[in-house]
């Protein structure tokens, strides 16, 4: 189990290898028709949730955003959490560059599939930004 700020990533994998070796324990114990049944299980629950997920990706989405101004952090963030689980975010500043430029590099996963549109919109509306890419 990779567990990465708030997510915890290969739950399912590290699940099914734990239920493995319990079945094997199970079989070379002689009790074969226990290792069968719980065989059956793991491969009904192990379907069923990959179902599930299948249904509700979410998906990652990677923004780069340039502002005028330091204080448009915490503008930036509030836009973006309200349609995005931020997962990391690194913020830049340019000095030689002027006027100053603030940097922004986002990552996160949306709330609700096609809120790209609406995240862009909000984070347009802005003061002092000065471009946004959306990968």
């Amino acid at each position: 189990i990779i567990i990465q700020k708030q997510y915890v990533r290969g739950l399912t994998t590290a699940a099914g290898i734990w239920a493995t070796s319990g079945i094997g324990l199970t079989i070379g114990a002689g009790m074969y028709t226990v290792g069968l049944f719980a065989s059956v299980l793991v491969l009904i629950g192990l379907e069923i949730l990959s179902r599930v997920f299948k249904i509700s990706p979410q998906k990652t989405l990677r923004m780069e955003i340039e502002a005028e101004l330091k204080s448009s952090l915490a503008e930036v963030l509030n836009a973006v959490r309200s349609n995005m689980e931020i997962t990391t975010y690194l913020f830049t500043e340019y000095e030689d560059s002027e006027p100053t430029t603030y940097h922004y590099k986002i990552t996160g996963k949306l709330k609700k599939e096609g809120d790209e549109l609406l995240l862009y919109t909000r984070l347009n509306e802005l003061p002092h930004i000065k471009s946004i890419k959306i990968e």
